[in-house]
């Protein structure tokens, strides 16, 4: 990444098949990235993101109080579905 502020997330364009958990503390710097500008996460890596959410809140390893606040940073996504752009550029 070019920006040192902005939030590492693990295993971004799902390079590898795994999912990502973080502490509460990992879980709120990156949705604070995602309200203030989400477009430095390709569509893939917000994608992924979401996923890891809700597999985390699933297994109980994550509050779904964390994963509906992510979620709100959603009313400013401009994609249908954020990996809709990489799955389909011609749009």
């Amino acid at each position: 990444m070019k920006n040192k502020d902005v939030p590492i997330v693990i295993n971004a364009d799902r390079r590898s098949y795994f999912a990502q958990n973080y502490d509460a503390e990992g879980w709120k710097k990156i949705i604070k990235q995602l309200r203030e500008n989400h477009e430095v996460y390709n569509p893939y890596t917000r994608n992924a993101i979401i996923n890891d959410a809700f597999a985390a809140a699933l297994i109980d390893r994550l509050d779904y109080e964390i994963v509906f606040d992510l979620l709100n940073y959603l009313s400013t996504e401009k994609l249908s579905y954020p990996e809709e752009r990489e799955r389909f550029p011609h749009r």
